[in-house]
């Protein structure tokens, strides 16, 4: 019966950790890649609120406005 060599069992083992630490790796780098994605959006949404929150408001003085003129 042939039993693994403590060598083989470290070289098994090394090689199993490697694999796994290339996973972490790729996984990590896509994470910041989404991570990225996700606050360039938040950002657009941002900017998008403020824009749509300065034409009501514009919306809203004008239409004050001309209640306040077309008024008796």
């Amino acid at each position: 019966m042939c039993r693994p060599t403590y060598i083989a069992l470290y070289t098994e083992e090394k090689t199993r950790a490697d694999d796994l630490l290339v996973q972490f790796q790729q996984a990590q780098t896509q994470t910041q890649h989404y991570m990225t994605l996700y606050q360039e959006a938040q950002t657009q949404l941002t900017v998008e609120r403020r824009s749509k929150a300065g034409i009501k408001g514009w919306e809203t003085c004008r239409k004050w406005e001309n209640e306040v003129k077309n008024s008796p």
